[in-house]
């Protein structure tokens, strides 16, 4: 069996658990600028094309900065505005990944973009991994903000050099799981994970750096039990670790999940509990999360929310929708998602209408902006054959009445309940 390391690149929204260490301030007083800081895979860097729209009826202008950070100043009556952000994938192919958010300034008036991209930035770095012959037998799991990579040590020559993929210059929780290998004969397995080791506050520089690691430093996890009575139902489990990184959890037992120690607790740290059904043969996925600081040994879930949403439709560039209520004491509307590809997956749009921005109304409608008059503007970014059908559109609604804590600063006590047509795998 060979070494592997995966990382992972989500491509859609790239809104939720923004990782960064420039300060933000959600908040500006009435009639200050809106800011937006643009993000190249966690860098704060200037992207291929800004514009911004003051008002639903505004003129679109563009933006232009050598920094990443951009301002306006709203002065529409009703605090609306929207934003029209496009970066490219690849250095040398037309791939671009489009983010057309609408907010209102009561929500928000600072905001980052955050991008993944194939294409080169600066600063670079690299991450290393190394482990004594005590591991030998063992695979890990390695996680530091959205980066993580897989190793399994049936061979000493996998013991070093074990890169953890995609990270860039910054400051994250890195966790590493821990599990046995079993010898099967011809191949090896996978067991449970049974040991972890955290380093808080574990700050990467530009170039590269190693890391050694020594079994000692690991240890024993503890897990809770979380289920749910409801037919075609199921429980999932991620860990946010000092708020940032994202360790989901695998390798366990049947609704077993990762609770840490009471040595390595902190504040910061917040388990997500996701109830899920997904209806493969409509599309369609519901789920109910909830953040808490720390779980009960046993938890249960029986809620979820209401399935009589009418299906989002999308013709001539336009998307129609009906509102979405979930049936759940305490949960509001939040805000709307919606996601298209071209027919050969070049370019990805993803849209965001908060609840601010669309206001109250039996229906809605949202017709794509074309920015064919705004220097800088290539004609790729507006849909150059008909798209017949969007990749997702999802209903986000919860019990917290500030939009940020959905988009980027989750505390314990949120809930979210979600309708999804096109089963959003980012969820």
């Amino acid at each position: 069996m060979r070494k592997l390391g995966i990382f992972l690149l989500i491509l859609t929204v790239g809104l939720i658990f923004v990782s960064c260490t420039i300060p933000i301030d959600w908040f500006n007083d009435e009639n200050e600028d809106i800011i937006i800081k643009t993000f190249l895979n966690g860098n704060l860097q200037q992207i291929e094309f800004l514009a911004y729209q003051d008002g639903k009826d505004g003129r679109w202008e563009k933006l232009d900065s050598t920094t990443g950070i951009y301002t306006f100043k709203p002065e529409a009556d009703d605090g609306n505005y929207s934003i029209y952000a496009v970066n490219k994938i690849q250095n040398n192919e037309p791939m671009y990944e489009i983010k057309i958010m609408n907010f209102n300034t009561s929500e928000l008036s600072e905001i980052p973009i955050n991008f993944y991209t194939y294409a080169s930035t600066s600063p670079e770095a690299t991450l290393m991994l190394n482990f004594n012959n005590d591991f030998l037998e063992k695979w890990t799991g390695a996680y530091w903000g959205k980066c993580h990579g897989f190793y399994d040590f049936d061979d000493p020559a996998y013991l070093t050099n074990n890169e953890v993929y995609g990270v860039m210059p910054g400051t994250n929780d890195l966790v590493i799981l821990l599990g046995d290998l079993i010898n099967r004969g011809n191949y090896w397995s996978r067991d449970f994970i049974n040991k972890i080791f955290i380093e808080r506050g574990f700050t990467i520089s530009e170039g590269e750096q190693e890391l050694d690691l020594l079994l000692n430093e690991f240890v024993d996890i503890e897990t809770f039990v979380a289920t749910s009575t409801i037919a075609d139902a199921y429980i999932e489990s991620n860990l946010l670790v000092g708020g940032t990184t994202n360790v989901f959890n695998w390798e366990l037992p049947e609704d077993h999940f990762i609770k840490l120690p009471a040595s390595l607790k902190t504040d910061k740290d917040l388990y997500i509990l996701s109830l899920v059904n997904n209806d493969y043969s409509n599309n369609i996925s519901r789920l109910f999360k909830i953040y808490k600081s720390n779980p009960n040994d046993y938890e249960i879930i029986n809620v979820f929310p209401a399935d009589n949403w009418e299906k989002p439709t999308f013709a001539n560039n336009t998307f129609y929708w009906t509102p979405y209520d979930p049936n759940i004491t305490g949960h509001r509307m939040r805000f709307y998602e919606a996601s298209l590809n071209n027919d050969d997956y070049t370019i990805n749009w993803t849209f965001l209408f908060s609840n601010g921005w669309l206001g109250e109304a039996d229906s809605y409608e949202y017709e794509l902006p074309k920015l064919n008059n705004l220097g800088g503007w290539n004609d790729l970014w507006y849909p150059q054959e008909p798209i017949d059908s969007y990749q997702f559109f999802d209903a986000v609604a919860g019990n917290n009445n500030n939009l940020i804590r959905y988009l980027y600063e989750p505390i314990a006590g949120l809930e979210k309940s979600i309708f999804s047509y096109g089963i959003n795998s980012s969820l």
